[in-house]
């Protein structure tokens, strides 16, 4: 509550979208430095936007269409502009520049605005202390922070760290809203809202134009320049990569739950990822060969579910090496340590043994056994394109987890989403 009140009072400061764009700094774009508009691109590379009265056209655009648009950048708010070794252009929730001499791959960035609207007082809150707990998601020790589950599948499907830098908060609430802050970007939740857009970034872009005195007048459409439409070009983003979502399922193969759970999947031409205990592959051989069958991944989650937080090498290779055996050649390079527990040793052995250590986007705690309906309220709450789902199939009854992935499933599917395994 305390953490609350603090960002509750800070954001209380700010402009509109709860960020302190006293907190852009002033050396950043000057009025006095702001040179001509570049000369545009040929009528054919650009679209224009009668909401702001902008072009966008060029590398610009390709890159706007391609990490995300409407939903990730919003509407340009500036024509591009020259900045001496660069230009850039304003957008709604972002700043776009462009660096002609960078390899074709960095020549499009999105300028800072996560650093620059975090003042040295925000800092010095709760939610920008370094964080050590690498169990939860993926660790950054680059920042020392944790990206949330909330936040993940979002910033990963759009480009993450390429795009939005790396997390350099923990997630924090103020306002009513719940809030991470990245390098290039602030992500902000809207459980309210659809899927594609449950997670959106605050309006950086028009704020940091608005504090530096950039021109954001609407301009003339220029001859021969068309309506950006979404009909033709979608609003950037839609890629069918988006659309995916990976069902993964810990602690089995059990006799009664697993066979309902491949069934299920089967009804909607859904592959999923099946983490097994070694142990109960040496006792369900059958079951391990219906999994694979049936187009499913097999991924290693140790022999017996012991913790890997402390455990020795021996320890940590046995498990592996054993979870090998007893599933045999179908298993496939991912690795899930039970609980989620790791530390310091995790990730490089088991990259030594060839595995990838895979967490999970949307827990709902089925284990719990919180009921069906809870269950599945939850991962409908928080799963978005590109997110990894834990449910269980085995470790004990699994009926409400069944029943629950039933109707996810069906809501899923009904949404357009696709189901894949993972490390194929």
């Amino acid at each position: 509550m305390v953490l609350r009140l603090l960002f509750a009072a800070v954001i209380s400061l700010t402009g509109l979208y709860g960020v302190p764009v006293e907190h852009f700094p002033s050396e950043t774009f000057s009025q006095e430095d702001e040179a001509d508009p570049v000369e545009q691109e040929g009528p054919h590379d650009l679209v224009y936007f009668p909401d702001t009265g902008q072009h966008l056209g060029g590398e610009l655009f390709e890159f706007w269409l391609e990490y995300g648009g409407l939903p990730v950048f919003g509407f340009p708010v500036t024509e591009k502009i020259d900045q001496g070794d660069h230009s850039a252009q304003y957008f709604e929730r972002a700043v776009l520049e462009f660096y002609p001499d960078e390899d074709p791959e960095w020549q499009v960035q999105l300028r800072r605005l996560g650093d620059e609207a975090t003042s040295p007082s925000l800092k010095r809150n709760g939610a920008f202390a370094p964080s050590d707990d690498q169990r939860t998601l993926r660790y950054f020790p680059e920042t020392s922070q944790v990206l949330s589950s909330r936040f993940y599948g979002h910033w990963r499907s759009h480009g993450g760290e390429r795009i939005f830098g790396y997390p350099i908060s923990s997630e924090f609430e103020a306002n009513g809203k719940t809030f991470q802050y990245f390098e290039r970007a602030v992500f902000q939740y809207h459980p309210e809202s659809d899927a594609d857009w449950r997670v959106l970034q605050p309006h950086l872009g028009a704020e940091a134009a608005a504090y530096e005195g950039v021109d954001m007048s609407p301009k003339p459409r220029l001859p021969g320049v068309p309506d950006f439409d979404p009909e033709l070009f979608g609003r950037g983003g839609d890629g069918p990569a988006e659309r995916v979502i990976y069902m993964t399922f810990d602690d089995g193969p059990h006799p009664t739950w697993t066979p309902q759970v491949l069934d299920i999947l089967d009804d909607y031409g859904a592959r999923g990822t099946f983490f097994v205990l070694g142990r109960y592959a040496d006792m369900h051989p059958e079951l391990i060969e219906q999994i694979s069958d049936q187009g499913h991944a097999l991924a290693n989650h140790t022999y017996d579910h012991s913790s890997m937080k402390g455990m020795s090498r021996d320890q940590f290779e046995w498990q592996i090496r054993e979870t090998e055996r007893a599933v045999g050649p179908e298993i496939v390079p991912c690795m899930r340590p039970p609980y989620g527990a790791m530390d310091s040793n995790t990730k490089p052995w088991s990259e030594e043994l060839g595995y990838e250590v895979i967490l999970w986007d949307v827990d709902p705690n089925d284990w719990q056994r919180p009921g069906s309906d809870v269950i599945a309220d939850r991962i409908l709450r928080d799963v978005g394109p590109g997110d990894v789902v834990l449910l269980h199939d085995g470790g004990d009854d699994r009926q409400q987890s069944v029943d629950a992935l039933e109707v996810v499933m069906k809501e899923l599917d009904q949404k357009g989403y696709r189901f894949e395994a993972m490390c194929q």
